[in-house]
């Protein structure tokens, strides 16, 4: 008989476990009753007749809190869900200056590596998936590592270090997060359970509306002002979770067998500190700084630099006196001198939006200490840079790279990929130049980064800063109207590509077009409707080639689209290919009988016409242009063709 007291413990031990046994059981039902979108990294879509993965945008959410008015996005990338021998898959991971801003799609780090490596490679099927975001850091980066074994990448290219003050759990951490790590882990742990999920959001408060006058301001909101002093414990706590994370991720990787790329980053050195000392001694900074650049203005450099090498024996770690230290030396063409200065100029800048110097210290370590391929961005930009100074020329403001500096970096990593030999061909590693139509970067992207980066600069932290844009400013109305509805969300990207290419095709503008509908076919590589209307431009322009190949390919992905049967019939009846346009054409009047097209079935019945009549079947020929008059009794060509067959036909023929 069992004892006793074994029975009570036994008991104690039941009391205790039912209640873990209810909630894992109202996790389950949970689960399997309440939709929760942003649980999954990637959802299956089919488009093209092909299965793809779609990146969850609205992944990013569970880093950021619930009150928060601006959570960043992923982009929208499509790769296949079944991964075929021939494809080679990159994965790109980092910050903003990855996701590409301020352009929307193709301009950017992952966007021209792949050109690049298509046009390297023609034979491979090459896909590079850009998980770069704004705002996100290490923190987030190492947390996403177990969520992306459903890419299966082959090669993983990283640039981050720049958010790693104001992304998640940096500064902004709380006292609890910053002395205790598993506090961290803890938390992300709980966000992924559907029972916290719903408590969560119902506990917290949400978002206060917003204002008309109100602007949204993602710095200001990722980093709620903070100012870091250079040498400050919140600095060293950052460079240690740095040190840290960047560790892990690599490590992850490495366990896979996936190969890496990393790069150090890089900033404008000509931008001015964001944030500085007030005073220097009881002295206001800015009064001071006028007469700096009163005499500047005057190109008296030498007599600045005495002033300024005395304020800076007061205080050497002032970002504003080393900036103006850097800027006269630069004037006196001493570019040693001035790129130590404007480099502490950053580095003890108080808004830590660009990273500290520290920041690729740790990473060259790292790549070093675990022997991993690395590329230094920071050295390239400097070496391709006037007097040695990463600057306007590459930069659009504090950071985020220019047209050139996203080609610059793609370069590098590219360079280094053929290096390492993942990829093998026989064709000469010609690289494509920066040039929009080689990139197949379109018009639409370049002037959405005018709207965006105005809208960026015309916000905290910057004042009275002027960013000079290059496609707006001559731009009609109406197509400014398309760009402006893609930068508000009211169309998606693609919609606002086509209304675009339409607007160039309208304005004879074919060039611009043509560009336009490659630069889809770059992100879509399949996509029908975008070869379709490739295919037409090249039939308008008469390079019937061109037309039969995007066409072929339109009807490949979507061999129910009935107008890409249609054109192309009556291309190949051109061509003298009459059984082929036949095939087509009857294809296409099986398609129009599922919709009924009046005037498109008189057009088919008309080219099948055309085209028996090239094969001398008059007969036959009679039968379908007569269809065609049935259908429009007015159609002028069907009219010309049906006279000509008659005059054609044998007087004794019973055909009428």
């Amino acid at each position: 008989m069992m004892n006793i007291r074994v029975k009570k413990l036994i008991f104690s031990l039941f009391t205790l476990v039912i209640p873990f046994v209810f909630l894992l059981f109202l996790e389950l039902i949970l689960r399997f009753t309440v939709p929760y979108n942003d649980e999954s990294i990637v959802e299956v879509v089919k488009y093209d007749g092909v299965e793809w993965y779609q990146v969850n945008r609205s992944y990013l959410k569970k880093f950021f809190p619930n009150q928060a008015q601006l959570i960043p996005e992923f982009k929208p990338n499509l790769f296949k869900k079944d991964k075929n021998p021939n494809i080679f898959r990159i994965l790109c991971l980092g910050g903003s200056s990855m996701f590409g801003t301020p352009y929307q799609m193709t301009s950017n780090i992952p966007g021209m590596v792949r050109r690049q490596l298509r046009h390297i490679f023609p034979d491979r099927e090459i896909e590079v998936i850009n998980l770069g975001a704004s705002a996100i850091n290490s923190q987030v980066i190492k947390r996403l590592i177990p969520h992306l074994d459903v890419f299966e990448p082959d090669l993983v290219l990283i640039y981050m270090g720049h958010n790693e003050f104001y992304g998640p759990d940096g500064v902004g951490a709380t006292t609890l997060e910053k002395n205790i790590p598993f506090i961290l882990d803890l938390k992300y742990i709980l966000r992924e359970i559907r029972i916290y999920q719903i408590l969560r959001n119902w506990i917290s408060s949400p978002a206060p509306p917003q204002k008309v006058s109100d602007e949204k301001n993602l710095m200001r909101e990722v980093s709620r002002g903070s100012l870091v002093e250079l040498d400050s414990d919140d600095a060293k706590r950052i460079y240690r979770d740095f040190s840290a994370n960047l560790g892990n991720i690599v490590s992850r990787f490495k366990k896979k067998n996936i190969p890496l790329i990393v790069s150090d980053v890089i900033s404008n050195l000509e931008f001015a500190p964001f944030s500085y000392p007030p005073k220097i001694g009881e002295v206001d900074i800015d009064n001071i700084i006028e007469e700096i650049e009163r005499q500047f203005a005057r190109e008296e450099y030498p007599l600045a630099l005495e002033h300024l090498i005395k304020l800076h024996r007061q205080d050497a770690q002032h970002a504003l006196i080393n900036f103006w230290m850097g800027k006269c030396f630069l004037a006196e063409g001493e570019s040693d001198s001035a790129l130590k200065y404007l480099i502490l100029a950053r580095d003890y800048d108080l808004l830590k939006f660009r990273a500290p110097s520290r920041i690729n210290h740790i990473i060259e370590e790292i790549c070093q200490q675990e022997n991993l391929p690395f590329v230094s961005t920071a050295s390239y930009f400097s070496r391709n840079s006037k007097n040695g100074i990463a600057g306007f020329d590459l930069f659009w403001e504090h950071l985020h790279p220019n047209t050139a500096g996203y080609y610059s970096i793609a370069e590098l990593f590219t360079q280094r990929i053929l290096e390492m030999e993942i990829l093998r061909t026989h064709r000469e590693n010609l690289f494509l130049p920066l040039h929009m139509d080689s990139l197949n970067i379109c018009w639409l992207d370049l002037a959405y980064a005018d709207i965006s980066i105005q809208n960026l600069t015309g916000k905290w932290p910057f004042r009275n800063f002027v960013v000079s844009t290059n496609y707006l400013d001559s731009a009609s109305p109406e197509i400014f109207q398309i760009v402006s509805d893609v930068y508000q969300r009211k169309i998606v990207w693609d919609d606002a590509c086509y209304r675009s290419a339409a607007w160039f095709e309208k304005n004879g503008e074919f060039d611009l077009a043509r560009n336009t509908y490659e630069a889809i076919l770059e992100e879509y590589p399949l996509n029908f409707y975008a070869h379709y209307q490739l295919a037409r431009l090249y039939r308008d322009l008469l390079r019937f080639d061109n037309a039969v190949k995007h066409y072929q390919i339109s009807i490949e992905s979507n061999p129910d689209y009935l107008f890409a049967r249609l054109d192309l019939g009556m291309i190949l009846i051109n061509q003298g290919l009459f059984d082929m346009a036949i095939e087509h054409l009857k294809k296409a009047l099986v398609l129009n009988s599922n919709q009924p097209n009046a005037a498109v079935e008189a057009n088919i019945n008309y080219g099948l016409s055309a085209a028996y009549a090239n094969k001398r079947d008059l007969e036959t020929a009679v039968v379908y242009v007569d269809r065609a008059l049935e259908i429009i009794p007015n159609y002028p060509a069907a009219r010309e063709l049906k006279q000509g067959l008659m005059r054609a036909i044998p007087k004794n023929s019973t055909v009428k």
